[in-house]
């Protein structure tokens, strides 16, 4: 690629538990490796797997403060907003020749700025909206989020870039093929925190009055007291019997609990993209989630339910998909797999190949994905 050098990119938590921020990181890093582009990636905790030219900084902010000069070169990609980990980084980028380009993962949406609202507002106005402004380049996982950074007060280039899927490592073996009948399971796989929507999900499954001997399994890690919180919900509704508050599951686990699934279920309050729900169509399964999501398209594709953060809706679009007959959700499977194609990581990695290229290169053409103000 012409006139694209090194690309730094940086991360707070690249592990696991780093969520979907750590894991579009971690993919773009594995993605530009594969196309022999001078990478690093730059993070606080590091992966569990090993991923070459990789730099630990360390939890504290010490080691992100005084980053290798090698580093601080050609693009720097930073991923997420507010903590001292990526302020630091930003302000050393911004120091540096390098070009600056920061994807926010959601952390301007209204919702994620009503939380600890003062003191965002304070870091705002102080110094988090003077570094943001200076970046070359925002990336935004979708045209929502694309509103949601330029109703900021933004006005830098926006690439919007949907985040990609990863498949397992290994492929899946099933003795009746991919579209063998699947378990009677509702799946929620995602972070427990409050803006995930998880207690309406519990309300909402209390008031079914059939539920067709389906279960539904909450699968994710969170805040230990949250996680204790949700324990006594379920046991106050009555509902152990049919409902189970399980582990996180990575990797080869994830998608073999999603191929067992036959519905996938996300009643967020926001979203800056939702990787899971992409995750889940590209495992066949119809997806309900609200209009706080990017997805609303998925109702008009039959791919799914779009409802409003409002229990009475979110128990309607249950009780339509608990309906549906095993012809009716390998139909939905075959047309939710393929529209899931367009966000394999080859197909994202060369947007943003593409996007580098262009930022790196006065004479490169823009993409038709980059909005100019």
């Amino acid at each position: 690629m012409a006139g694209v050098g090194a690309i730094t990119g940086v991360v707070r938590d690249a592990s696991q538990r780093g969520g979907g921020m750590a894991a579009v990181a971690r993919s773009l890093h594995h993605a530009l490796l594969a196309q022999r582009i001078a990478a690093h990636l730059v993070c606080g905790v590091a992966p569990e797997q090993t991923i070459e030219h990789v730099y630990v900084a360390g939890r504290t902010v010490g080691g992100i403060g005084v980053l290798p000069k090698q580093l601080l070169c050609g693009v720097i990609h930073i991923h997420g907003l507010w903590t001292p980990f990526e302020c630091l980084a930003q302000l050393q980028a911004w120091r540096s020749p390098a070009l600056l380009v920061i994807s926010p993962h959601g952390a301007l949406s209204p919702r994620a700025l009503d939380r600890k609202r003062l003191k965002k507002r304070v870091a705002w106005a102080l110094y988090q909206r003077s570094i943001v402004q200076r970046a070359h380049l925002l990336v935004a996982n979708s045209e929502q989020e694309h509103d949601h950074l330029r109703s900021s007060g933004l006005t830098s280039p926006i690439a919007i870039i949907p985040n990609g899927v990863d498949g397992p490592k290994t492929p899946l073996i099933w003795p009746d093929g991919v579209n063998a009948e699947r378990k009677k399971i509702v799946l929620f796989l995602a972070r427990l925190c409050p803006t995930k929507g998880i207690p309406d999900l519990l309300e909402a499954w209390h008031g079914l009055e059939n539920r067709r001997g389906y279960e539904l399994h909450i699968h994710g890690f969170g805040d230990p007291a949250y996680r204790a919180s949700l324990e006594v919900r379920i046991r106050q509704l009555g509902l152990q019997g049919d409902v189970k508050l399980l582990g996180p599951l990575y990797d080869r686990e994830k998608w073999q609990k999603l191929h067992a699934s036959s519905i996938y279920v996300l009643p967020s309050y926001t979203e800056s993209f939702g990787i899971t729900v992409a995750e889940a169509l590209s495992a066949g399964l119809p997806v309900i989630t609200t209009n706080a999501t990017p997805w609303t398209h998925l109702a008009e594709k039959n791919l799914g339910w779009i409802v409003k953060n409002d229990i009475g809706q979110l128990r309607q679009a249950l009780r339509e998909a608990l309906s549906l007959s095993p012809s009716q959700l390998k139909a939905i499977a075959d047309q939710a797999r393929c529209y899931a194609r367009q966000f394999s990581w080859p197909d994202i990695a060369g947007r943003y190949l593409r996007t580098y290229e262009w930022l790196c290169d006065e004479a490169a053409s823009k993409p038709e994905w980059v909005s100019l103000v």
